[in-house]
């Protein structure tokens, strides 16, 4: 879903692996006038995401957030990927869901595979994986293919400038000191991307290009966030 701030009318689209956490975080303060902290319901911790989950992009958004000044955060779709495979595949996370272990195994595919097979058999994994599918799916699934239609889009080593614009629309309450990054992974963590890898995921994720290149950053050696 998309937050959107009513009485100052702007409006923050997110995608996952593109900072979303840290702008969910942001963004909840800034709308309720204090910082984000954890809950527990019947039990069960609710996260940020439970709150303000990303979803697909709509038509009906486009009305909605049609008078307001609209942000989106962008990353190269290589970074992304390796992103998602440090934290959701190389931390433990997939593996240590017992159904989608066991539905992989049946497959023929590893819960722990290295980045290489992860990528040559994302499709696998996406459709396996409820939580890889989140993560994986291009970016113009969660923000449209109009990178005009943004007010504010930016990469996300540019994150801080939102604050900026943010502040200069909104003159009421307390607001965040600055945006935090959240889910930073070890640079030794991150896996080799050879210039091949580089280019079948590039393939991969041609609608994210032809509609974000020109805004995100290549990230040869790319961070994880």
């Amino acid at each position: 879903m998309a937050i959107s701030l009513m009485d100052d009318r702007i409006t923050y689209v997110s995608a996952p692996k593109c900072a979303c956490s840290a702008l969910k975080m942001y963004f909840f303060h800034v709308e309720h006038g204090r910082p984000w902290r954890p809950y527990r319901r019947l039990g069960r911790k609710v996260s940020i995401h439970r709150v303000y989950p990303s979803r697909p992009f709509t038509a009906g958004l486009t009305r909605a957030a049609a008078e307001h000044f609209r942000i989106a955060v962008v990353r190269d779709p290589v970074a992304r990927l390796v992103s998602t495979f440090v934290n959701k595949v190389a931390s433990g996370l997939l593996a240590a869901n017992a159904f989608v272990r066991a539905a992989l195994a049946a497959l023929g595919a590893s819960a722990r595979p290295g980045f290489e097979e992860f990528v040559a058999r994302l499709g696998l994994y996406r459709r396996v994986s409820p939580m890889i599918d989140q993560h994986a799916r291009p970016m113009v699934d969660f923000l449209g293919s109009d990178a005009g239609w943004y007010d504010h889009i930016v990469d996300i080593s540019d994150i801080d400038t939102i604050d900026a614009v943010v502040r200069a629309r909104v003159t009421r309450g307390s607001l965040p000191a600055r945006i935090h990054r959240k889910n930073e992974s070890a640079a030794g963590d991150k896996p080799a991307v050879a210039p091949d890898l580089r280019a079948r995921i590039t393939g991969l994720y041609k609608a994210d290009v032809d509609a974000f290149g020109h805004i995100y950053k290549p990230a040869l050696q790319p961070a994880s966030a």
